[in-house]
């Protein structure tokens, strides 16, 4: 769907600092396509919460904290100036392109002193000089990552073409916490690995071309860290100055045990950085702020992450962890094998968990009522909080939408209108008396216009409202993205002279809510369709607009229907239906 595409979008921009104003531009784009999609007609109702601040609140929550400020002021004065409830989506789309231009003008882009702040995280790399045996004056100065989670030594492909290495490509699998990915370079035999002061020189086992080797250059210590450190002073002369000419080029893996052995230590105070004297040189390891300065960062969200083994983490992978397995041809000793089969669903996204569990309720509850009318159920997720009952906020709600149609005559009229048509096609009815501590929720109500047509408005009820942090969304599952894709219907045009287009109306209130669930949809409006008389409570009785699994419900139902007439109307129809049917609005 578009509005799950466009939300998949706004959930990917991260929360932005102080230093990341260039992002702005990102999430300014991102904010323009929504406004693009919501001013065509199919869409604006759909994404009309973005004009409530439900809406806007989660991507509010992204900008830096004085960015929050300004957008609040400017906010408040537009609600002021325009006796509205809340500012439009388009007015927030332009606050951040007006914010996003002056952060990023160049004439007014400031030098700081950033080294002095910066957070280092030191790893075990040495600076070290490479070179064939027997051949030490065509050395390659480069800085050695010791990792004994590595098994294999690698190196990249820059410091094989430095040293001349030739031969044929051979075939390995680079294992690391992204998975196994398998991979081909050069074999290099007969390197040897010198210290910087020329006194230990260590032989290295076959090393293989690799260019996975991060070369994050913040991890590598420097005289400087262990000048802010008092158990770290003594040794800050025996590490040499950052070499700006030299790159991490070369890992060393266990397969060369000498250079992991450790011939003195230095520990200071828990959470301080230790160092090691390794043969190669001395190296820290550990995290470090420079001058003694740290700039904290502000994580407002937990991020998980799959480990190489296939467990959800919220701590990120280590990117310098490899394991390489070599794959030998022809005469060669087969160490390992893997045969991968192609076939024509690996493209394809499987079915999430829930989304299968979705289906699997639609198959066994999705009916035909005395009436013929499809009847579904609301799809409640299995693991899900008890809804408190929001009546407050609905009925404070309901309220408000009546003093804003108070205001305005002709809006008063249009949406009287709309809630008539409602009642009569019998899509809402009274809402019966409920029992004690029975479970429901009530479905605040507002009224949205689009801009070509402003003599229509359309009622949306508020499914993602939340309250007491929940909301009604929040315990429903959505469903499969069962819409055909665009481009597809698109292309299948071209294959006969003729196009035909149809179009459902109102397709979410074709398919009823059991009644048992429909205590959930309840809504706050006037007695009789008159704004003058009391409120009291309603309940829809079809799947409305705005809760998140009714695509899918009606999209089901549709294809259900087609499969069923399949031998009264025949196999095009369904075909049509499957294939080539697109439109997704009630």
């Amino acid at each position: 769907m578009v509005e799950f595409a466009l939300k998949q979008k706004l959930a990917n921009v991260p929360k932005l600092t102080n230093k990341d104003y260039r992002k702005l531009f990102e999430l300014s784009d991102i904010l323009s396509e929504i406004e693009a999609v919501k001013d065509n007609v199919e869409y604006s109702t759909l994404l009309a919460y973005f004009d409530t601040s439900s809406g806007i609140l989660p991507i509010v929550n992204k900008l830096p904290h004085a960015l929050q400020e300004k957008w609040t002021t400017h906010a408040v004065n537009f609600k002021k100036k325009h006796s509205v409830s809340f500012p439009p989506f388009s007015v927030f789309v332009e606050f951040v392109r007006d914010i996003s231009r002056v952060k990023n003008d160049p004439s007014f882009q400031y030098e700081t002193n950033s080294y002095a702040a910066t957070e280092k995280s030191c790893s075990k790399t040495v600076l070290v000089r490479v070179y064939r045996d027997g051949q030490p004056d065509v050395a390659v100065k480069l800085y050695a990552v010791i990792d004994d989670q590595s098994n294999r030594s690698l190196g990249k492909s820059h410091l094989l073409d430095l040293l001349g290495v030739r031969g044929q490509l051979a075939e390995y699998i680079l294992t690391s916490c992204s998975g196994s990915i398998p991979s081909q370079g050069r074999r290099a035999t007969g390197l040897v690995v010198e210290s910087l002061d020329g006194t230990v020189r260590l032989k290295l086992p076959t090393v293989m071309e690799c260019d996975g080797i991060p070369n994050i250059r913040t991890e590598i210590p420097t005289p400087e860290v262990a000048m802010s450190y008092p158990h770290l002073r003594g040794i800050a002369q025996h590490i040499p100055a950052l070499d700006e000419e030299a790159d991490k080029l070369l890992l060393i893996g266990r397969d060369l045990l000498d250079a992991h052995h450790v011939l003195e230590q230095r520990l200071g105070p828990r959470a301080t950085p230790y160092a090691q004297h390794l043969r190669l040189g001395w190296v820290i390891v550990g995290e470090s702020c420079l001058n003694r300065t740290h700039k904290p960062e502000i994580v407002n969200v937990n991020k998980i992450h799959t480990l190489g083994n296939g467990r959800p983490s919220m701590f990120e992978p280590c990117e310098n962890v490899f394991e390489t397995k070599e794959i030998f041809r022809d005469n060669e000793v087969h160490n390992n094998r893997d045969i991968f089969v192609k076939t024509k669903n690996d493209d394809k996204i499987a079915l999430s968990i829930e989304d299968t569990e979705f289906l699997s309720l639609m198959d066994k509850e999705l009916e035909k009522d005395c009436e013929g009318s499809w009847t579904a159920p609301l799809p409640f997720k299995k693991q899900r909080p008890r809804l408190p009952n929001n009546r407050p906020q609905a009925l404070k709600r309901a309220k408000m939408l009546t003093d804003s149609l108070r205001k305005n005559p002709t809006k008063k009229q249009h949406f009287t209108e709309f809630m008539e048509k409602i009642f009569s096609e019998g899509h809402a009815e009274p809402a019966p008396g409920l029992a004690k501590d029975q479970e429901c929720w009530y479905l605040p109500l507002f009224g949205v216009y689009h801009p070509q047509k402003p003599e229509q408005i359309r009622g949306v009820f508020d499914s993602s409202a939340k309250y007491g942090n929940i909301s009604l969304n929040d315990v429903l599952m959505s469903g499969p993205d069962l819409a055909n894709g665009l481009l597809g219907v698109l292309l299948r045009f071209r294959q006969q002279p003729i196009a035909v287009m149809a179009d459902i109306q109102r397709m979410f209130y074709c398919f009823k809510v059991k009644e048992q669930h429909r205590d959930y949809l309840r809504f706050l409006w006037h007695r009789d369709n008159d704004v003058e008389k009391e409120i009291i409570e309603f309940r829809m009785c079809v799947h409305v607009f705005g809760n998140s699994p009714s695509p899918a419900v009606a999209t089901y139902g549709l294809r259900r229907t087609a499969e069923i007439a399949e031998n009264q109307y025949g196999h095009d129809v369904r075909k049509f239906v499957e294939k080539n049917f697109m439109s997704m609005m009630p």
